[in-house]
């Protein structure tokens, strides 16, 4: 079975609001997270879920795959994150076995 990796990113971190866009090694850390996923070469197609047009803008401009979601609300627990992978996977047309919560140690 292909392995579909989904990242998730939002814009609206209570704790650090636009995350994904801060730098990090000069550039945006959601490229370095995407790209660090990527080099691990286990993921046969990479996504990056997300509720604002510029990350994904920033994610399309490296040659990444993003996709766009309707969740503005904060996901704070696994269930609420799962339902919104789920519905992710569900617009990709994608199955899946298991999933991970990659921002939650």
């Amino acid at each position: 079975m292909p392995v579909l990796g989904v990242i998730p990113a939002r814009l609206g971190s209570s704790r650090l609001p636009r995350k994904p866009l801060l730098p990090l090694a000069g550039e945006p850390l959601i490229l370095v997270v995407t790209r660090r996923i990527a080099d691990l070469a286990i993921c046969d197609r990479l996504v990056v879920a997300t509720d604002a047009r510029e990350i994904a803008t920033v994610v399309q401009d490296a040659g990444f795959e993003a996709v766009m979601t309707g969740a503005r609300e904060r996901l704070e627990d696994d269930g609420a994150l799962l339902a919104e992978m789920s519905s992710v996977l569900d617009s990709l047309h994608a199955h899946f076995q298991r999933a991970a919560a990659p921002s939650k140690p």
